[in-house]
């Protein structure tokens, strides 16, 4: 009777030590950036050119080798593994954070206003990424807004602005939208500033983690006021009034 007690003392003894020291210890990858940043996981495919890293939440990050400094296995046991996530929540907080410079140019025209003519435009963006999924960034950026008119002047405004920006993959060139909306204010005496809208689409190219390229189209529209013309038949009739401003071009922006 004692002996089969005591061999079900030791098998559950074994299992206990067994599964205790599976949740003491665990191995994993962890990959180390040229830029210094450290990702711990599982490297669940590699190849002579990039590598997909898998973490512990189930969250993929795919690296081209070129960027990747070092690569190897570390055993984390129990009593910094706590440790360890906790500094990459914060290092992955802080890192999910980034700034987009863009510089546009193309055409605008405004009914009764002025006719199609050169448009460039800069902003500067701070945001946030993966705010509703894995690659959707939320940011406020401000910017300067100019249309060269023929007459030697130039209409100016400075832009304030939300924006939403989706890349669909984590692949290193990938498709992107975004969508600016917000208020534009006049630096050009007489005029009035105006609600804005602006869209924009292209392709983003990753040259590290925090650094992407983008290339793409634009197109907006924007409100203001001032003074206007309008040409019928008996001649041509000034008015103090809003119209909006179109617009149309090329996108270049990078983000870090």
């Amino acid at each position: 009777m004692k002996k089969p007690i005591v061999l079900l003392f030791i098998l559950f003894f074994v299992n206990s030590w067994t599964v205790f020291s599976q949740s003491v210890s665990k191995e994993r990858d962890k990959v180390v950036m040229k830029t210094g940043e450290i990702y711990y996981g599982e490297v669940v495919f590699r190849n002579d050119e990039m590598l997909i890293l898998q973490t512990d939440e189930g969250v993929r990050y795919q690296f081209s080798l070129e960027e990747v400094k070092d690569i190897s296995k570390e055993t984390v046991d129990g009593s910094d593994k706590l440790e360890k996530m906790s500094q990459e929540g914060q290092s992955d907080e802080i890192q999910s954070f980034f700034a987009v410079l863009d510089a546009c140019g193309g055409i605008s025209s405004a009914k009764n206003s002025f006719d199609v003519s050169p448009n460039t435009q800069v902003a500067f963006v701070l945001g946030k990424n993966k705010v509703f999924s894995e690659n959707f960034f939320v940011g406020l950026g401000v910017g300067y807004n100019s249309s060269y008119l023929k007459s030697n002047s130039s209409l100016n405004f400075l832009p304030v602005f939300l924006r939403l920006q989706n890349t669909f993959t984590n692949n290193r060139i990938s498709p992107f939208v975004r969508m600016d909306a917000g208020y534009a204010f006049s630096m050009t005496s007489g005029w009035d500033g105006g609600a804005l809208v602006k869209a924009a689409a292209g392709i983003s190219s990753s040259l590290s983690y925090k650094t992407k390229l983008f290339c793409g189209i634009y197109a907006g529209i924007q409100q203001f006021g001032g003074k206007l013309s309008e040409t019928i038949s008996s001649g041509t009739y000034y008015y103090e009034g809003t119209t909006n401003m179109k617009q149309l071009g090329l996108q270049l922006g990078i983000q870090f």
